[in-house]
């Protein structure tokens, strides 16, 4: 997935930025994940409102739905919304 380890270490930085809540059954064993309250406040930076595209967007990240994303799931939600992106691209551009 990302084998770049200064990339990973990176997003490691930015996950813990965000991690606000104890995750005591983290299987990573970090013990931090971001919940739906800090993901919104980030997205709330994009001063959108609530949209249901942001609310699909975290569900991606979500994958076990427990409400939490644990950096496993941080990073495999980016590469998710980064994978094929012109097959998407192509997918949603105007005829």
């Amino acid at each position: 997935m990302i084998d770049d380890q200064a990339a990973l270490e990176a997003l490691y930085e930015q996950f813990r930025c965000l991690a606000s809540v104890e995750f005591k059954s983290d299987p990573m064993k970090l013990g931090a994940a971001i919940d739906r309250d800090a993901y919104s406040e980030c997205v709330a930076y994009l001063e959108v409102g609530h949209n249901v595209i942001f609310d699909k967007v975290f569900e991606v990240y979500d994958t076990d739905k427990n409400g939490l994303i644990g950096f496993q799931e941080f990073v495999i939600g980016i590469h998710v919304l980064k994978k094929d992106q012109k097959r998407k691209l192509r997918c949603i551009s105007l005829p």
